[in-house]
Parts: C-alpha cells; structure tokens; sequence
C-alpha cells in the first residue's frame, strides 16, 4: 500500500487522507475480527462447547472465509486503481547495491527507520506486557479487554482529527510530537497505578496519542520517497517499504525479546506470584 500511495495524488494532504483512510480501516478490520471471529469458529463448528475435529473445522472454515473476503478486496483495489502521478524521472539503471546505497544516503529515511523500529517496539512491548501488568499490578485480568478495545477505538478519531489538521496547515511533525506526549502522559500514568479503571483510562489516552503518530507516520512515506527519486533519479519506494517493513517485524521480535529478557530479570515466578496474589486476596478479606 505505501508505495503507491506517491502514484494517487502529488497533493501531500490528500496523500495524508490517503494514508489515514488506510489505518482507519485498518484499526476498524482488528475491531471486527476481534469481536466476530471466535463467534464464527463457534458457528462453523457446531456450537460453542466443540472440542477436537469439530473446533479445527470451525477455525478452518472461518479461515476459508476470510481469506475469500481478502481476495475480493484485493480485486477491487487492483482494477479499480489508477495511477495518476507516475514518477517524475525515467528508471535509471542501476544494481541492487546501488540502490541500497541511495536508500541509506537519505538521512530522512534513516529517521523514519529510527522511528518505525521505536515506535513499534514501544507500542508491541505494551501488548506483549499487559497480561502481566493486568495479572499482577492490577489483579483483574477480566477488564484487559476492555482497555485494549479502547486502544483500538480511540485511535480513530485522532487518526480523522490529524488528517483534519494537517489539511489545515498543521505539520505533521508536529502533530507525530503532539501524539507522542499524549502517549508518555498515558503511559506515565500506568507506571504509577494500581488501579484498574484508572489504567483503562490511561490505555484509552495510549489510543488517542498514538492516533496521531500512526496516521503521520504512514503519510510521511510517501514524502520520502519523493525525496529519495528526486536526490538519486529513480522511485526506489518499494525497496524502502519492503527494508521498513523488515524492520517493523523486528521491532515486532525486538518487543517480544525485552518483555522475556525483563521477566527473566525480575526473577519472574508465574507460581510464586500467583500464590502471593492468593494470598494477598485472603487478607483483604480477612480485614476488610
């Protein structure tokens, strides 16, 4: 999708609209299959107490149907697309290594790189982290759906609200810096709380900031990819997609890897902890 968005449109702003269209069907596709295909691997397998062959044949046959969804989507923004701003300069010759080279001479890109990997790293760290933090700090597991349906949500409206903005003469750094501290407020907030509505509160605002980043980021790309064909001759967009989404999936491992490391650190005892969370429960009890 990235690449081609430099094809639709030589407008930035529409570019932005373009891009926020994007992560708001996207933040909308995680909604609907979150909230609708466990219903549908019940429905194919017979009922919602399956087990064995039954529940495979429903994950199974919610997987065929999906993916039949995917391929008519794809159908329709392939021959439905047309490319109205097609790049500037003819396709210079050159080798792979060459173009590497001209990839990682743009100091822009080599920021945007930077921000992918930490961008991801925090938002996918949170992710891989809030079982633990709703187990431990919280000690209510049960309203951890309800926080991460809100991250998803509220990200939404500011996703519109930039778009809106950056149409209106508002830069999109500034807006990517705007929704950065409404996320250190948010996550500032859970590193001091305990209380489970409060943190709820703070992961909804989590939503809200990254909003802003998310939407500003992916209208970014094609800016630098106009930089790059302008500085070096040639539209390199879909090498620089491809190296940003390697590295996205990194940031993906990268957060998986530290959430592990910092468990092994801490010393981490799923049994141990839950004995004391016992614990903990019965005194309260005990002296209410």
């Amino acid at each position: 999708m990235a690449p081609i968005v430099t094809a639709l449109s030589p407008s930035p702003s529409e570019r932005t609209n373009i891009a926020t269209t994007r992560m708001v069907f996207a933040n909308l596709g995680s909604l609907t299959s979150s909230l609708f295909v466990i219903p549908m691997v019940y429905y194919f397998a017979g009922s919602s107490e399956a087990t064995g062959a039954a529940l495979a044949s429903g994950y199974r046959n919610t997987n065929i149907v999906l993916g039949l969804m995917v391929i008519a989507i794809m159908c329709i923004c392939v021959f439905s697309i047309t490319e109205i701003n097609p790049p500037t300069k003819a396709a210079a010759k050159s080798s792979f290594v060459e173009d590497l080279k001209n990839v990682f001479n743009n100091k822009y890109y080599i920021m945007l790189l930077l921000l992918v990997f930490f961008l991801f790293v925090g938002y996918l760290g949170m992710y891989g982290a809030m079982q633990y933090y709703y187990s431990y700090i919280v000690g209510d597991v049960s309203a951890m759906p309800t926080a991460l349906s809100l991250l998803t949500i509220l990200a939404i409206p500011t996703m519109l609200l930039a778009a809106l903005l950056n149409g209106r003469g508002v830069h999109k750094v500034k807006l990517m810096q705007f929704g950065a501290i409404v996320d250190a407020v948010g996550y500032g907030i859970l590193f001091f709380t305990s209380n489970g509505t409060i943190a709820t509160a703070a992961l909804g605002l989590i939503g809200l900031g990254f909003g802003f980043r998310s939407s500003m980021f992916y209208s970014m790309m094609p800016d630098i990819f106009d930089f790059t064909e302008w500085k070096c001759g040639k539209s390199l967009a879909g090498t620089q997609t491809a190296i940003s989404g390697f590295l996205n999936k990194l940031a993906s491992a990268s957060a998986s890897a530290i959430v592990s490391a910092l468990l092994v650190w801490g010393a981490y005892d799923a049994d141990a902890m839950d004995s004391a969370l016992a614990a903990g429960q019965n005194i309260a009890q005990a002296f209410p």
